[in-house]
C-alpha cells in the first residue's frame, strides 16, 4: 500500500498562551487525501458514548488493511514529524498513536481537557486531521476556550477538507465540538514530546 504524499501543509493559524495550538492547510496532495478520505468507509466502527460526548472511533492499528494504517509509514511520519516539529519549535518521539472518529447527525462533544499527569505516559499534543467531503456538513465546529467557566472562544474551527489542528495538551487546553448535522469525520495522531514518559503507548515508527 503506497504511504501519503504531503501536500503544500501550509501554517494557517498560530497561538500560544498556556497552551500551544496550530492549524495547517492541505496537508496531503489531493490525490493522497482522497484515499485517505475514502478509508473511512472500511474503518470498523465502535459506537462510544461518555458523559460529555457520544461518536464512533476506531484505533488504527499499523497492520489495518486500510489506508490511514499508512501513516504509520516512516516515508509519511518522519518528513511530517520534521514538518510540524519545524513549525512547532517541539521535538517529537517517533511514537504514534491513531483514532478515527466519526460524529453524525446531532452528535457533539461537550467542553473538556484531556491533560493528564505525565507520570501517566499519556501524549502531550494532538494533531486532528479534518476530512470533509464535498457535500456541506454544517455544525462540527471545534472550538478553543479560555477556561472551562468562560464563554469566550480563543478560536473555532469549521469543518474542512485537507485540514488540520495540532494543540498542546495542558490544564488549560479546554475545546468542544458543536452538534453535527451531516457526518463528521477526523484522524487523530496522539505525539509525545521528546523525554516524556509514554509507558509503552502508542507505537514506535522505525
Amino acid at each position: 500500500m503506497e504511504y501519503p504524499q504531503i501536500g503544500k501543509f501550509s501554517l494557517d493559524y498560530n497561538f500560544s498562551d498556556r497552551f500551544r495550538l496550530f492549524s495547517f492547510k492541505e496537508i496531503f496532495s489531493e490525490d493522497c487525501y482522497a484515499k485517505l478520505q475514502s478509508a473511512f468507509d472500511h474503518v470498523p466502527w465502535v459506537r462510544k458514548k461518555e458523559g460529555f460526548y457520544e461518536q464512533y472511533e476506531s484505533f488504527v492499528q499499523p497492520t489495518d488493511q486500510h489506508a490511514l494504517a499508512t501513516l504509520f509509514h516512516p516515508s509519511f511520519f518522519f518528513p511530517f514529524k520534521e514538518r510540524i516539529e519545524s513549525y512547532l519549535g517541539v521535538q517529537f518521539q517517533n511514537r504514534i498513536r491513531l483514532a478515527a472518529h466519526k460524529l453524525i447527525q446531532a452528535d457533539a462533544i461537550g467542553l473538556h481537557n484531556d491533560y493528564t499527569l505525565p507520570e501517566l505516559g499519556h501524549e502531550n499534543y494532538r494533531f486532528i486531521f479534518q476530512f470533509s467531503k464535498n457535500e456541506q456538513v454544517l455544525g462540527g465546529e471545534l472550538s478553543f476556550w479560555a477556561s472551562r467557566y468562560s464563554k469566550a472562544i480563543l478560536k473555532k474551527y469549521s469543518y474542512q477538507s485537507n485540514f488540520g489542528v495540532c494543540f498542546e495538551i495542558t490544564p488549560y487546553s479546554f475545546h468542544s465540538v458543536e452538534e453535527v448535522l451531516g457526518e463528521r469525520y477526523t484522524l487523530v495522531m496522539y505525539l509525545w514530546e521528546k523525554g516524556r514518559n509514554h509507558n509503552g503507548l502508542g507505537f514506535e515508527v522505525h
